[in-house]
């Protein structure tokens, strides 16, 4: 990756799956203030954001300027709710329990800087297909206790911790 931390990566674009319209995903590269236009959507309270590990996306985000608000679901929490033991990659995800197989990037040790617009823009897009399929699925699999944990623990918990990791922690 280009980062050592999610607060200081170079973020090259933002996809984006819209629920009513799940068949389709959107790229949004990141030029020419591109990200000031969807600073609404990010901290709109009324729009539900389903993510994959939204400690990062946070903490991507803010960097930005920008403010994630309204996280309703994540696929990484809700995978390692249901079993800690599992790989919760998304890819891995995707594959045992939507039966997609991920678009995977040709030369994963390249910076990402370096690829392709379009594989990333093909990358991207995939993974918020199924961070939405994903979500759909989590939804009807984990049981109430989990669905409460996730909602009242784990997702507030994951914003803490985004901020601490944003502000540094004085040992």
């Amino acid at each position: 990756a280009d980062y050592n931390n999610a607060a200081d990566i170079k973020t090259l674009g933002v996809a984006i799956c819209l629920e009513k319209i799940s068949t389709q995903a959107f790229y949004i590269e990141n030029k020419n203030d591109n990200f000031d236009k969807l600073k609404e959507i990010f901290e709109d309270e009324s729009i539900k954001k389903y993510t994959y590990n939204c400690k990062n996306d946070i903490n991507i985000l803010k960097n930005k300027g920008l403010f994630l608000n309204n996280v309703d679901f994540d696929v990484f929490l809700a995978s390692y709710i249901k079993n800690p033991n599992r790989n919760h990659e998304l890819s891995a995800q995707a594959f045992d329990f939507i039966n997609h197989i991920s678009v995977e990037l040709e030369d994963k040790k390249s910076k990402l800087s370096s690829i392709l617009t379009s594989s990333l823009a093909d990358y991207a897009m995939d993974n918020a297909f199924s961070i939405l399929k994903l979500t759909e699925y989590w939804k009807n699999e984990l049981s109430a206790n989990e669905l409460k944990l996730l909602d009242e623990i784990e997702l507030p918990l994951s914003i803490v911790l985004a901020q601490m990791e944003y502000d540094g922690v004085a040992i």
